[in-house]
């Protein structure tokens, strides 16, 4: 290749991977974490629907990782966090956007009611999280990676009383 056709073929490439703005990225924060916290509140993520991706991979921790499609992404959500959770506030966000990778990272405290939607008694936990959200060229999410302390004592006594257990040592695994 001659040195004008790789400079056009490296611009056109760097066009695509830089697709999200700064301001994309943070309307995006502010609408995936407002959607995550009104999706935990009516046990109904399907206003979020729209912001991710046909196929989607997620990592988080506790060591849950997968991909498939928006709609096995959802169900892993509704197999595991969702049916717990009947609350969830985040403080203190703060969202950093990587335009050129195509990436939204949210650093944030939370307090969430893990009470298994009434399964069991309320039990508030307090801790620190990190969302990634990486997008592709339309800006959808097209992978969510979340970032906590699954060993925490709290939380896994939060995540065993949902089920309805009075056991302290229960693992994020179980849910």
């Amino acid at each position: 290749m001659r040195t004008k056709e790789i400079s056009i073929l490296l611009t056109t490439c760097l066009t695509l991977v830089e697709s999200l703005t700064k301001q994309e990225g943070l309307d995006l924060a502010k609408n995936f974490m407002s959607s995550t916290q009104l999706g935990f509140k009516a046990n109904d993520f399907t206003p979020q629907r729209p912001l991710f991706a046909d196929e989607v991979e997620w990592d988080w921790s506790g060591d849950l990782k997968g991909s498939g499609s928006k709609d096995d992404f959802f169900r892993v959500m509704g197999e595991t966090w969702q049916p717990a959770v009947s609350s969830f506030l985040a403080l203190n966000i703060f969202p950093v956007v990587d335009p050129g990778a195509g990436v939204v990272a949210l650093a944030f405290e939370e307090v969430i009611n893990i009470d298994g939607r009434g399964k069991g008694p309320t039990c508030l936990y307090a801790g620190n999280n990190i969302f990634t959200l990486s997008v592709d060229g339309s800006n959808k999410i097209k992978k969510f990676a979340g970032l906590w302390n699954a060993d925490d004592e709290e939380l896994k006594a939060c995540l065993a009383s949902s089920q309805g257990n009075a056991v302290t040592n229960a693992s994020q695994s179980e849910l």
